[in-house]
This record gives structure tokens, sequence and C-alpha cells, in this order.
């Protein structure tokens, strides 16, 4: 297996992210926003539409703790190969969590064929400041789609521990 550390990654690249001593802190997400994510990803399966938007929360020493979610519109031209939201949506999310002092910690969306690893294009996707935090549901053959919590560390993704609860 391949592990990719270039922007853009070369084709046939995995995301097993890089070998460290010491797990990061995991990814805390609220019970409600994890069935809303699973939802979502239901809706977008009908819609043919990659589901997507924010994760809203804080991030403190001992992990990321997302309280809620918040659904995106996804504007990308072939919606059913990826995601893209959109400045003027990002800027008024972002206005909408600092009002309940909160912050938009990360990015989730849904693949609707194939696994809860960040793709080529979602690497491809990063801009020059995040997010470096993203959720991703993905098939896997199961139902309801399996969710993995994902962070950019600059040259590959680590897969965070995600706990539910």
């Amino acid at each position: 297996m391949r592990v990719c550390k270039a922007r853009p990654a070369p084709a046939g690249c995995s995301y097993p992210g890089p070998v460290s001593f010491g797990a990061p802190p995991p990814l805390h997400l609220d019970p409600l926003a994890a069935a809303s994510l699973r939802l979502a990803w239901v809706e977008g399966v009908e819609a043919r539409a990659e589901p997507c938007g924010y994760l809203l929360g804080t991030e403190a020493e001992d992990g990321v703790w997302v309280t809620h979610v918040r659904a995106g519109v996804n504007g990308h031209p072939q919606p059913e190969r990826g995601f893209l939201l959109g400045p003027t949506e990002q800027l008024a999310v972002r206005r909408e969590a600092r009002a309940v002092g909160e912050r938009v910690v990360g990015l989730w969306h849904g693949h609707l064929v194939g696994s809860a690893h960040p793709s080529r294009a979602d690497t491809e996707g990063l801009g020059p400041l995040g997010p470096t935090l993203m959720l991703i549901a993905g098939r896997e053959g199961l139902e309801p789609p399996r969710l993995r919590a994902w962070r950019w560390a600059g040259e590959a993704w680590s897969e965070l521990a995600l706990v539910i609860g």
C-alpha cells in the first residue's frame, strides 16, 4: 500500500496516515449529530449527490468535540462525484457558530460509493487554510454508512479515533 504525501496525490494512492508514536486526540461526536449525518447520507444517496456540510464544536487538548452538524449546499459541477461548499455559505456558517460560542472545526461529506477514506479529490480540494479535519461517511458494504474521522497533517491524512456519545 502506497502512502500519499504529495499534493496532488498520484493515482492509486491510499491514505492510511503516517506512522506515529502516540495516537492523536479523538473526535467526539454528539449522538444526535451522528444520526443527522447518517440521515443526510441516505438523502444524498437518494438524490445521487454527495451530502456535505460543517462540523461545529470546540477543540481542546483532549480532542475535538462536535456538538452540531450543519448541512451544506453541494455546489460541485458533478455532485454525484464530489462536493463543493460555496464561500458565502462558509462565512455565514462561521458567523452562526460564533454566535453560539462554537466554531467550524471541520467538514463532513459522504461518498456515495466506496469507503470512508479520503479520496484523491478530497486531498486535491484542500485549500491553503484547510479544512484539516474531515468526517467521511462511506458504504464499505454497510448500511448505515460507516463514519470515519481524518486529519490532514500537512503531508498525509491520519485517522482519528471516533467516539460517538
